[in-house]
Formats: C-alpha cells, sequence, structure tokens
C-alpha cells in the first residue's frame, strides 16, 4: 500500500500562515506556491502538499521555529523592472521589518537590491539572522 502524503486545504494554509483565504488563492495564481487543483476549476478548491509548503517556507525564509513561535521576520524577494530614459532596468529587491516605530506604531522597513535572485535572497537571509539574534545594526538610522 503506498505511503499517502499529508496534504493541506486552502484554509489551513492561510492559518498556518496567518493570511486571508484569498491571499493564498492569489499566491497560487501567481504561481509563487505549488497547489493541486482536484477540480480543475479556476479558483479551487486547492490542496497543498507538505514538500510544496516546505519549498514555499524555504522561498521566503521562514524558519519552523519563528514560524511556531510566531517571531518570523520574513523578507519578501521580487524581481523590478523600471524604465528610464525608454529603457528597461530589470534587478532584484527584498524588503524586510526591522521593527516598529514606537510614536506611530508602523513598520521600519529596510531594502536590499542586487543583480541576482540568489544575492538578494543570501543578503536577506543574513540580515533577518543579525535581526533574529540581536546583532543587526541598521546603518541609515531614522530617516526623516
Amino acid at each position: 500500500m503506498p505511503d499517502l502524503e499529508r496534504t493541506y486545504t486552502t484554509e489551513e494554509v492561510a492559518k498556518r500562515y496567518r493570511r486571508s483565504v484569498d491571499s493564498v488563492v492569489r499566491w497560487v495564481r501567481q504561481g509563487r506556491i505549488t497547489a493541486i487543483n482536484p477540480s480543475g476549476g479556476r479558483f479551487g478548491p486547492y490542496v497543498f502538499r507538505q514538500k510544496d509548503l516546505d519549498e514555499f517556507d524555504e522561498r521566503n525564509l521562514v524558519s519552523a521555529t519563528a514560524k511556531r513561535d510566531g517571531t518570523a521576520r520574513r523578507g519578501s524577494v521580487r524581481k523590478k523592472t523600471v524604465t528610464r530614459k525608454g529603457k528597461q532596468y530589470t534587478y532584484w529587491e527584498a524588503r524586510y521589518t526591522v521593527g516598529h516605530d514606537p510614536g506611530t506604531g508602523k513598520q521600519i522597513q529596510r531594502s536590499i537590491s542586487g543583480k541576482t535572485e540568489a544575492e538578494v535572497a543570501q543578503k536577506l537571509k543574513e540580515v533577518t539572522a543579525s535581526i533574529t539574534d540581536g546583532t543587526y545594526n541598521d546603518k541609515f538610522g531614522k530617516r526623516k
């Protein structure tokens, strides 16, 4: 008898990542997370395999411990294209949260950019690790 792999519903995935079901469906449609669509409908219902969720976690730099205790400081890596003087330039950018402004309560976010996704992901991994272990040094300070 074959081993049955653990699967998750869209609602379970939304709860796991503390997002809405609509966000999870949007991730599937954008190709950010892999899902199985047994019914063949455009919007689901979707089924998610454990290995696909693990790959999603790895791409988004979320450790299992951080996910469990809610301390994950996730960053997002995305490809950006800008047009300047009629010429297109493409680069990779990562955004991460370093904390919250005590006065406003808003997130303090920073960006990292680079030529390749791997370069930016490595920089992001180093920064998020330094934030987690308390050695992060914000070079830019408070911006006005």
